[in-house]
């Protein structure tokens, strides 16, 4: 990722994860309706003329905390981290 764009496109693909681990009944609806929620309003956050840092980052703690602990879901956790620490470190 070099940009909040390539943020957005990333999280979409994250935001598609979840919608099939819903799919395959590895996680419940309302922990993938809470994430899928957050991760939208940081794609939305990002479409802004002046993107809050801040902001993003706390809707992907919360996202990241939603699947937190649920081992059929944590390579999508892992890339929530991913991304919050890139977003920590690069913008």
């Amino acid at each position: 990722m070099s940009n909040y764009q390539d943020l957005a496109e990333q999280l979409q693909l994250i935001k598609e994860e979840l919608n099939e681990a819903t799919r395959k009944n590895q996680i419940p609806e309302l922990v993938e309706s809470k994430a899928r929620t957050l991760i939208l309003e940081v794609i939305e956050e990002t479409k802004t003329s002046s993107p809050n840092k801040s902001s993003i980052l706390d809707y992907l703690n919360k996202a990241s905390a939603c699947i937190d602990g649920i081992s059929s879901v944590s390579s999508i956790f892992s890339a929530l981290r991913e991304a919050y620490n890139w977003v920590e470190t690069s913008l």
